[in-house]
């Protein structure tokens, strides 16, 4: 089953049943000042107040960990905007952060704001059951990885941005590579398993589970992001990787 929904994830996640999924991977907005001038945000203004951006920040993790079982990863940066709030929200919720993965894009996009461009992105990785197991020293989870992680599974995962991508280039700078979700999908799920993405943008974590055979349900606000999943789950890559 891959199942994309046109909405809030704020106003969906509550309609979830309490352990229905076994992984989250998800980006959310970083509230970076972008209104309808800018070609990723016509639908959506990420340019809300500090009020409002924690609550969605807050609101969505506290709605995945009631729903999954599994790990939650959030894909998100540091930006002038947004840097108060994003270290307020890692605080308020470190009961159930438990790693802090560096994203190596492989090149630098320009600065946003007065900072330095940006070379990497935090993966932050949550759960709610502190027992659930992360890594086994017995069993290297990522041995088919090493060129991305290293000898073992680490939190650093080196994996560039292909920004000539269409999609990417023309229509959301911000997505990531179907990869990156599919390392992690693939590290802790099985096939069958339920996968969630509360903010879909550009649909890389359905194409990920679907390659992978794993069920999937995505929430994305934007009509043509939907669009956009829907066209390249139509067009499945034979594999990720």
């Amino acid at each position: 089953m891959i199942k994309i929904i046109n909405d809030h994830c704020l106003d969906i996640l509550p309609t979830f049943k309490d352990d229905s999924v076994d992984l989250v991977f998800t980006s959310p907005p970083y509230n970076i000042g972008a209104k309808g001038k800018n070609i990723m945000y016509t639908e959506y203004i990420d340019d809300i107040s500090d009020k409002e951006y924690y609550r969605l920040l807050s609101v969505s993790l506290i709605e995945c960990l009631r729903i999954c079982r599994g790990p939650i990863f959030y894909v998100i940066n540091y930006m002038v905007n947004n840097k108060k709030v994003l270290y307020q929200w890692i605080s308020n919720h470190s009961e159930y952060l438990r790693e802090n993965i560096i994203w190596d894009k492989g090149r630098v996009q320009p600065p946003i704001g007065n900072i330095l461009a940006k070379r990497y992105e935090y993966i932050l990785m949550f759960t709610k059951d502190p027992k659930f197991e992360i890594n086994n020293f017995r069993i290297n989870k990522a041995e088919k990885y090493c060129h991305i992680f290293g000898n073992w599974i680490s939190n650093l995962i080196i994996l560039p941005v292909d920004y000539e991508n269409f999609y990417l280039a023309k229509t959301h700078r911000a997505g990531f590579p179907e990869k990156l979700p599919g390392i992690f999908i693939d590290i802790y799920t099985k096939e069958g398993d339920m996968v969630l993405d509360p903010f879909l943008g550009l649909g890389s974590t359905a194409v990920a589970s679907a390659a992978l055979k794993r069920n999937f349900i995505g929430i994305e606000l934007a009509k043509k992001y939907c669009d956009i999943s829907q066209e390249k789950l139509n067009n499945l890559p034979v594999s990720l990787f």
